[in-house]
């Protein structure tokens, strides 16, 4: 997004281990499921989780 990874590490590792986020998944604007993450030290832990069985 117009951001260095370089920048993007220095601007994640900022946020002082205040990092986690839940995300509803959409597709055509219904919801399906869920995203959800964590970031510890330099390493992040993704989540998904797909409710709607037909995707």
């Amino acid at each position: 997004m117009g951001e260095s990874l370089e920048d993007t590490i220095e601007n994640i590792k900022s946020w002082g281990g205040e990092l986690g986020q839940l995300c509803i998944i959409e597709i055509d604007g219904k919801p399906i499921g869920e995203l959800s993450y964590s970031i510890e030290g330099d390493t992040a832990y993704p989540g998904w989780k797909i409710c709607d069985f037909n995707y």
